[in-house]
């Protein structure tokens, strides 16, 4: 289950930290082939939490439906398979939803995955991820 209570006073613009990360070859599972990709996102929703069914694709978060998944506020998220030797600081831009925009914010979800299929039961045993210095930027 997805979503935390978040004591909010203003709506944050984006959301930093710094990361280090490996993307391997895929050689768990059949979903997918190739390099491993992250996936890092931040959610704000109206209160809803989510639940993820690992048996049922339908209760998965797509990153690619965020604006239109019931209960979200704002959204931002970013994917790809290059890998980080060293420390990078990284920066992701939260999108608020037309229709949400005076709602009040009440939860927040913050997922970071050295891989993206993993809801699948796929990826590479040599994808990692280190996270350090998570701030809400307002």
């Amino acid at each position: 289950t997805f979503g935390r209570d978040f004591a909010f006073t203003a709506k944050p613009k984006s959301i930093s930290f710094w990361m280090k990360n490996n993307e391997g070859a895929i050689n768990q599972g059949s979903h997918a082939s190739g390099t491993d990709i992250y996936t890092i996102m931040v959610i704000i929703t109206d209160g809803t939490t989510y639940s993820v069914n690992t048996k049922d694709e339908s209760t998965f978060l797509k990153v690619d439906k965020l604006g239109s998944t019931p209960g979200v506020i704002g959204y931002g998220y970013i994917t790809g398979s290059d890998s980080r030797a060293a420390w990078t600081l990284e920066t992701i831009n939260i999108t608020y939803v037309e229709g949400m925009k005076n709602a009040k914010p009440k939860k927040i979800v913050v997922s970071f995955t050295p891989s993206g299929y993993g809801d699948y039961f796929c990826g590479s045993t040599s994808s990692w991820m280190y996270v350090d210095d998570i701030v809400l930027n307002y």
